[in-house]
């Protein structure tokens, strides 16, 4: 529930809801929940632009704006999260207080993780991604400082780890902004979770699929609610895209994001993810001219194992130019297979791909979900150790549906 002065502040500011109230869910989960029958495309909720946190409202701050003007060039993300900062270190006096004090203290994704905690992850590239994020606030924290110290802030707001923070808040809370890439925090609007949109369009192998992928059918979800600014009427409003009863806990869509995606920006990953991408490290491809006919940005596994259009495309042409059959390729590059036998060696090869990537881990799939299952009995891991665990765990389980996969489409060309 929301604290007291929390809601009279919504209240007297004008805030309208429509049958939901913010409640707590199973795994200690803050969210917003249904009070009554909601409709699709019904209302949420209904917040006027003197609430929300954006850099419009920055601006319109004079101490803020005068230093603004004063400072180097900034990021429209950089000055929000000075002007965050700078609202929080005013304490009771800020406007904004009583959203303020309901936001967490810290966060999960991944800025927040160590060097040592990223090692957790063993995908590279995920390792590579996290670096980045620390990295970059780095650099906006070297950016946003001395606005921060010609404001007059207290040291406290005015180091790494407030930057961090900060940055951390946007990255995870902000509703989008047209002509605004820092967003805009919208108090309440943001305890809504997050439900992934339908999947995209699937490659048919001519397999069922649902009886081989070790969990999740990734065609199961349905669109649930967004959000825009109506600049005419100077408020924000959040829709509803599904029905719900009441009890149900109401979803907002964040957008078509992979685990790593919501790892990095969020903090949290979901087993049933039909937008999640398990890159295929192109190295892992046998054949030097396989290699070097596919980047890497192309070379990605769905959750359920099927690889994506333009890998299995590039493996179809590769194995029909083994097998002499280059003249056929045209199947291939309309999203065909050419023959039993190229699609047989097409799909071995990526059997082989994924095995040979497999087999460079330090622990196994079933190591993992066993690790899982410990700290669900109550073994001691931290929250980032957790995290890198499950996304290890279900990147190895997309490549072990993509064994499987590989090898049922092989014998069904048999």
């Amino acid at each position: 529930m929301l604290e007291r002065c929390f809601e009279d502040w919504l209240i007297k500011g004008g805030a309208q809801t429509n049958a939901i109230r913010s409640a707590s869910f199973p795994g200690d989960l803050r969210g917003v929940e249904a009070v009554g029958t909601i409709q699709s495309g019904d209302i949420l909720i209904t917040l006027p632009e003197k609430l929300l946190l954006s850099t419009s409202a920055a601006r319109a701050s004079l101490q803020f704006y005068l230093s603004l003007n004063n400072s180097g060039p900034l990021t429209s993300l950089q000055v929000l999260a000075a002007f965050l900062l700078y609202e929080l270190s005013k304490g009771a006096k800020s406007f904004w207080y009583p959203y303020l004090r309901s936001l967490p203290t810290s966060y999960t994704c991944l800025s927040y993780f160590s060097a040592e905690e990223a090692e957790q992850l063993q995908v590279e590239h995920a390792q590579a991604v996290a670096l980045a994020a620390r990295q970059e606030v780095k650099r906006s924290h070297s950016a946003i400082k001395p606005l921060l110290v010609s404001l007059g802030v207290p040291e406290k707001y005015q180091s790494l780890a407030a930057a961090r923070w900060a940055l951390a808040t946007l990255s995870s809370r902000t509703m989008y902004l047209e002509g605004d890439n820092a967003g805009v925090l919208m108090p309440f609007g943001d305890l809504h979770n997050h439900s992934p949109p339908p999947g995209p369009q699937l490659p048919d192998l001519g397999i069922d699929v649902a009886e081989i992928a070790r969990f999740g059918d990734d065609l199961e979800h349905s669109m649930h609610g967004d959000g825009s600014f109506d600049k005419e009427a100077g408020v924000y409003r959040l829709y509803a895209r599904c029905r719900y009863e009441p009890g149900d806990q109401v979803f907002l869509c964040y957008g078509a994001h992979s685990n790593l995606d919501l790892l990095e920006h969020y903090g949290f990953v979901l087993e049933s993810n039909p937008h999640d991408a398990a890159l295929l490290p192109v190295e892992a491809l046998p054949d030097s001219q396989l290699r070097a006919g596919v980047e890497q940005k192309e070379c990605w596994l769905h959750p359920c194992g099927i690889p994506s259009w333009d890998l299995l495309r590039v493996l179809r042409i590769w194995a029909a130019l083994q097998l002499g059959q280059g003249k056929e390729k045209h199947a291939a590059i309309e999203g065909r297979r050419v023959s039993k036998e190229s699609e047989a060696l097409a799909m071995s090869t990526l059997k082989a791909a994924c095995l040979h990537s497999l087999d460079n881990f330090s622990t196994t799939a079933e190591r993992d979900q066993q690790l899982l299952e410990n700290a669900s009995q109550g073994a001691k891991l931290s929250e980032h150790e957790l995290l890198a665990i499950k996304w290890r765990w279900l990147y190895k389980t997309s490549l072990m549906n993509a064994v499987d996969i590989a090898q049922s489409v092989a014998d069904n060309c048999k």
